[in-house]
């Protein structure tokens, strides 16, 4: 409720995670009187329908965010290989700051 109340008039909230195993609230209000849409975004669905160039087109993005910092991925926790059972118990925690990687 709180996003579809910032959203303008005719706003569109894509969702495009389901971790939580939530199901999304739509309230009908936002629907009727601000006309907003909701729509859902699976990135592996986009990237078997997206040409090649489309592909390279957003790599390129991506690398140039992540290379000047405007887009970052946050790390909670580095574990060795030797590790892997703690790093993946880790990893399922629901409430994590950032990924949690192994380092070789």
């Amino acid at each position: 409720l709180g996003l579809s109340k910032a959203l303008a008039e005719d706003g569109t909230l894509v969702t495009y995670g389901a971790m939580s195993l939530n199901p999304l609230r739509i309230p009908n209000g936002m629907l009727i009187f601000k006309n907003i849409t909701f729509r859902g975004f699976w990135v592996s669905r986009w990237y078997q329908k997206a040409t090649q160039s489309q592909k390279d087109a957003m790599f390129a993005s991506l690398f140039e965010w992540a290379s000047s910092g405007v887009l970052h991925c946050p790390v909670e926790a580095v574990y060795p290989l030797g590790e892997h059972t703690a790093a993946i118990n880790h990893a399922m925690k629901h409430q994590r700051a950032g990924k949690v990687l192994f380092a070789g």
